[in-house]
């Protein structure tokens, strides 16, 4: 068996230190146990992707024209109170528009509090 690389066992000696874990062993158990559930709940995400597929591949009914899935995610996508389509534009979406923001905004922060003044 190989030994563990010195940035692994200062990593494990950080988590005994800090409280998280009593010892290394555990440490390493718990890294482990995490492994092997991420492991089977992948398994099982799989194992209902397949049996998604095999439903749909053996249902008799027939395929569904691309009106009606429009259709049918309009539906989706309508808003309850008003009947509207909601349109929901993905990243970049706005890259190319002429949408003037400006530059003392950064958008990484709430814009709220840097456009508005407080009142009073």
């Amino acid at each position: 068996m190989e030994f563990l690389r010195n940035d692994t066992l200062k990593a494990l000696d950080a988590l005994v230190e800090t409280g998280d874990f009593a010892s290394a062993d555990e440490a390493v158990m718990a890294a482990i146990e995490a492994w092997h559930q991420r492991r089977e709940d992948a398994l099982l995400h799989l194992n209902a992707l397949d049996a998604r597929i095999h439903r749909s591949l053996s249902d008799p009914r027939p395929s569904l024209t691309l009106e009606e899935v429009d259709a049918a995610l309009d539906l989706l996508m309508q808003d309850p109170t008003t009947g509207e389509v909601v349109v929901v534009y993905g990243a970049g979406a706005l890259k190319d528009s002429p949408l003037d923001l400006r530059e003392d905004v950064d958008l990484t922060k709430p814009i709220a509090e840097q456009v508005f003044k407080p009142i009073g």
